[in-house]
């Protein structure tokens, strides 16, 4: 039982780091379609400024579990 979550610990962080990895990627690809001094959608302009920092957070997050042992399962708290 013991391995089996350990697994599954291993599993959850995995896709976590994945999904924060693929969101960066997502914004930098945006991003760059993006010129300055054009009017855009204050969802566009608010998510293009915040998704860096989100996932610099996230970032930390993931780096601090995987560095102190905690159950990697408490991830399931902390991502939305």
């Amino acid at each position: 039982m013991g391995n089996f979550m350990m697994i599954i610990e291993w599993v959850v962080w995995s896709i976590l780091m994945l999904s924060t990895i693929l969101m960066a990627l997502i914004w930098f690809i945006k991003e760059k379609g993006h010129s300055t001094g054009k009017m855009y959608d204050t969802n566009v302009v608010l998510a293009l400024v915040a998704i860096p920092r989100i996932a610099f957070l996230e970032t930390i997050i993931l780096l601090a579990f995987l560095f102190i042992d905690i159950n990697k399962l408490n991830l399931l708290w902390i991502y939305p």
